[in-house]
């Protein structure tokens, strides 16, 4: 099983580095023969003015909210890639907020996934192994996790929000509309 993660992990960083490599000649292309404004979001770009909507504060706030308005304690939270800056920064501000607000941040409560549905319904099956040990709340780094996760909890009996909170992050219409809707953090942009 090690080498088949060390080979996962290896595969992505190449897809990482391609996906870099794309990057940068499309930055490039468009200095070359565009004139206009140009703004790059989640990106640092050379030449263009750039921002990062990295969630910390809208996660912050999300956990300290389910803490001081719900009374919840324990709370797991589901991220994405371990080195993706946006998981980093949104397990940081859930760490955070569990410490500034007395709590432990227990290892067994932070998840990984790839920010896909997939994530959520893995992290779901993870958590059903030990259904007498189940989190209060799930915070998810985004909406997609938060559907996968919320979806197969449901499909296994699980009621929502009875039996365990989900949030997500991103607000996106799906996460509105679906079976159940999500709570959700609003993205800090316009």
């Amino acid at each position: 099983m090690v080498n088949k993660k060390s080979k996962l992990e290896e595969t992505q960083e190449k897809a990482q580095s391609a996906l870099k490599r794309i990057n940068e000649k499309i930055e490039e292309h468009i200095h070359e023969v565009f004139d206009g404004p140009v703004v790059c979001v989640d990106t640092d770009s050379k030449y263009f003015y750039s921002f990062w909507t990295d969630g910390y504060d809208v996660i912050y706030k999300m956990v300290s909210h389910m803490i001081e308005e719900h009374g919840l304690k324990d709370m797991a939270f589901l991220t994405g890639r371990k080195k993706h800056i946006h998981s980093i920064r949104r397990l940081e501000a859930y760490k955070k907020a569990m410490e500034d607000h007395g709590f432990e941040v227990r290892d067994d409560r932070i998840f990984y996934g790839d920010f896909w549905y997939t994530s959520g319904t893995g992290c779901a099956e993870r958590l059903l192994r030990d259904r007498d040990n189940l989190p209060e709340a799930v915070i998810c780094a985004n909406d997609c996790m938060a559907i996968g996760l919320a979806d197969e909890l449901t499909r296994n009996g699980i009621r929502i929000p009875e039996d365990i909170a989900v949030a997500g992050y991103g607000a996106t219409e799906e996460g509105k509309t679906c079976p159940k809707s999500l709570t959700s953090g609003i993205i800090p942009a316009k």
